[in-house]
């Protein structure tokens, strides 16, 4: 009930014509905006745990790019894909523009055989979209290509 009083108040919209999927998205949103962005999570092995400044900014602009540009619709996708690219964030521990080989050659060899393979197929694919997004680049792709398949 809360919740339905906060969006109503939020949005000055009449509560007869809420619409509960539009609230669900709303707050989904929110929590990547909250949590991985600006925030940290508040439960499990990461609690506490902030993306750096650099980094804070950069999926912010990311957010912003699936919002208007992306066929990514769904926003539990949506926030599936910042978890996964949080946790890579949190590991690397410098900004997403000074990437290395090596930060993603370490990155994925850690996490390798403590996943499923589906599960690191899709997080391998989350970060590829991502690093091509952020770097804008052929030379890019080429490059997770050939990182990509010797995994």
């Amino acid at each position: 009930m809360k919740n339905t009083i906060k969006y109503v108040l939020e949005s000055e919209t009449d509560v007869s014509k809420i619409d509960e999927k539009d609230y669900e998205r709303r707050r989904l949103l929110k929590r990547v905006y909250d949590t991985y962005i600006k925030g940290s999570p508040i439960i499990g092995k990461n609690k506490g745990k902030k993306l750096i400044k650099e980094q804070q900014v950069v999926l912010e602009q990311y957010l912003e790019h699936l919002l208007k540009n992306s066929k990514i619709k769904s926003p539990y996708t949506i926030f599936n894909n910042f978890h996964t690219i949080y946790l890579f964030g949190i590991d690397v521990k410098k900004p997403f523009s000074n990437l290395e080989k090596k930060d993603l050659t370490k990155y994925f060899s850690t996490i390798r055989f403590k996943i499923k393979q589906a599960s690191f197929s899709t997080q391998q694919d989350v970060i590829k979209r991502f690093l091509i997004w952020l770097f804008d680049d052929k030379d890019c792709k080429s490059i997770l290509f050939w990182l990509f398949y010797l995994f």
